[in-house]
């Protein structure tokens, strides 16, 4: 089973593309090999400098530089019962790129830290062909991830149906897809009330407008939630004001919906910089 999804954020300014090109090729998520380029790419290697330099060069040629929107950034992730290699998941990505984004550079990297294999896609804004801008309605998007289903039945995989579990068992009520955009609409019309229940929506409420790791401990605060989030350990745990504990794992095994902590940290991230831009 294969998930794609659009990250929707400013992607504006040369910092901007730098800082998301570090992150996409850190050697510790990638084991440092994991990558390629679809389309126009001449260095020598692939590194967060080298495809920097070589978007700037298409945008350049092009005189769109400073041309709004730099990358795209896009995501699929595989379920983590899926039987697949991460070599398969850097052909898979590959062959999803080369359709939906013809003559564009699109850097793929796939990470393996987490307990499911997931490609991280970069997608030049500026086609190096005729120097158009890439744009992508919601149809667009809509095909896009008709087209990843098609690519999952071509490899043998899984294909996300709505209502059912990865192994094809339906769904208890309550339970989220991962499919699902309206978490936070859902939590809230849920009739069950528990704790667990309680935590899930008060986070997804302060990621909502929280720009950094302690404007979301704060907001928690205010919901009646204290956060043990700390650098030094893999996951986030809650405590209320009745003692009840609670665990990032745990919410994501209630809600599949629920953000793991690095989705959190992307979203605190767009927050802030959706913040600045209305400032300047």
């Amino acid at each position: 089973m294969a998930i794609y999804k659009s990250i929707n954020s400013p992607a504006r300014g040369t910092a901007s593309l730098r800082g998301v090109l570090r992150y996409v090729l850190d050697n510790k998520k990638t084991e440092g090999r994991l990558c390629l380029v679809t389309g126009y790419y001449d260095e020598l290697m692939i590194t967060p400098r080298a495809v920097f330099r070589s978007f700037q060069d298409v945008k350049s040629e092009w005189s769109k530089e400073s041309d709004g929107r730099q990358y795209a950034h896009n995501v699929i992730s595989f379920h983590a019962d899926e039987q697949i290699t991460p070599e398969q998941v850097l052909a898979f990505a590959q062959r999803f790129a080369v359709h939906v984004y013809p003559d564009h550079q699109t850097l793929i990297a796939v990470h393996t830290d987490k307990d499911h294999l997931h490609a991280h896609m970069i997608v030049n804004t500026v086609n190096y062909m005729d120097g158009s801008k890439l744009h992508k309605s919601k149809r667009d998007l809509e095909n896009d991830k008709k087209f990843c289903n098609t690519l999952c039945r071509k490899y043998g995989l899984h294909v996300e149906e709505k209502g059912r579990r990865f192994d094809g068992s339906k769904r208890n009520k309550g339970e989220f897809s991962v499919w699902d955009k309206n978490l936070y609409r859902q939590l809230k019309e849920n009739k069950d009330k528990s704790y667990i229940h309680a935590c899930a929506l008060a986070s997804i409420k302060a990621l909502k407008t929280a720009r950094d790791k302690e404007d979301y401990i704060q907001s928690m605060a205010k919901l009646g939630w204290a956060v043990n989030w700390s650098e030094k350990r893999k996951h986030i745990s809650y405590t209320d004001s009745a003692g009840h504990r609670v665990r990032d794992t745990k919410l994501a095994q209630s809600f599949a919906g629920y953000p793991d902590k690095e989705a959190m940290e992307r979203q605190l991230k767009h927050n802030r910089e959706k913040q600045m831009s209305r400032t300047r």
